[in-house]
Parts: C-alpha cells; sequence; structure tokens
C-alpha cells in the first residue's frame, strides 16, 4: 500500500485553518468592543490572506478596518460632548468644585471645545472667582464668539457679572 506524497492541495487546509483562527480572533475582539486590539487583528489577518493569495479574505478584513477605523473616529469625537454633559450635571448640582475638576481633565485633552472653556467659566464663577471665570469665558467666545449670547442670559453668572473682570462682555 503506497501512501500519498503530500501536495499544496494537502497543505491548503492547514493554511486556511490558521486564516480561520485569526479571523475569529479579529472577529471576537470587535464583537467585545476592543476595538484597537480587533484593529491589529485584522490589519494581520489582511497581510496573512494577501500573502496567500486570498483576496476575498482580504477584502473582509480590509471592509472590518475600515469600519472600526470610522468607529474610532466617532469615539474621539464625541468625547468632548460627553465631558460636556457630565460638567453639565454637577453644575445642575450645584457642585462647582466637582465640575471644574471634570472640566479641568477633559481641556487636557481638547484644548480647543469652546464649550468646556464656558462650563469652566460657569463653574468657577459659581465658586465666586470672577477673574478665572473672566478669563475662562474669553476664551470660550474667542473660540465660539456666539457664546456670549449664552452668557448673557446665564442667571448663574449673575453672581459676578457686574464685577470690573466682566464689563468687556457687558457692552453692547
Amino acid at each position: 500500500m503506497a501512501t500519498k506524497p503530500k501536495t499544496s492541495e494537502s497543505q491548503a487546509p492547514l493554511k486556511d485553518a490558521s486564516l480561520d483562527g485569526l479571523l475569529a480572533k479579529a472577529l471576537e475582539q470587535f464583537n467585545a468592543g476592543a476595538l484597537k486590539e480587533a484593529s491589529a487583528a485584522f490589519g494581520t489577518l489582511m497581510e496573512e490572506a494577501l500573502k496567500r493569495e486570498e483576496l476575498r479574505l482580504s477584502r473582509t478584513a480590509q471592509g472590518y478596518l475600515k469600519a472600526i477605523q470610522s468607529r474610532l473616529e466617532n469615539l474621539d469625537a464625541s468625547l468632548p460632548q460627553t465631558a460636556e454633559l457630565a460638567v453639565q450635571v454637577e453644575l445642575n448640582r450645584h457642585e462647582p468644585e466637582a465640575a471644574l475638576a471634570q472640566v479641568e481633565e477633559a481641556l487636557k485633552a481638547h484644548a480647543g471645545h469652546a464649550g468646556l472653556h464656558y462650563l469652566k467659566a460657569l463653574a468657577l464663577a459659581q465658586l465666586d472667582q470672577a477673574q478665572p471665570a473672566a478669563d475662562a469665558l474669553s476664551q470660550a467666545t474667542e473660540l465660539d464668539p456666539g457664546l456670549i449670547y449664552q452668557f448673557r442670559l446665564e442667571a448663574d453668572f449673575d453672581g459676578v457679572r457686574h464685577s470690573a473682570p466682566f464689563a468687556v462682555f457687558n457692552r453692547g
């Protein structure tokens, strides 16, 4: 009884099995929400699939990579809004110290976000710190001049509105 020599056909299931394992691992991470890890796994899968000329699997991995990239970009874009909401909750609870701590942390990552500077000004106004509040409001209105109208309607500024640092904001 003669045995068949190993051919490239007998090696194919082994190659497919390793690609299947990479795909399973990448999908597991994707479904678990570990987007950065899933991105790396799909990148590896795409490279391996291209090396083995498995173009359909490579295109599938590329599609997942694009979806992950989009999700990561949307996540980064939503962070300032999430931080704003958290700060607003603290301000509504009349917890300006907690709000100030949160807004300072958020500003480290999003220094150019006008809404966060405005909320910082509100927290400082609630703490009766007129000059720092005016400085924060100045930064906010430089980034978004429309916030001056919100300032004029905001009751939380009433305690410091007529102080010297706010004179520039109270003009016509």
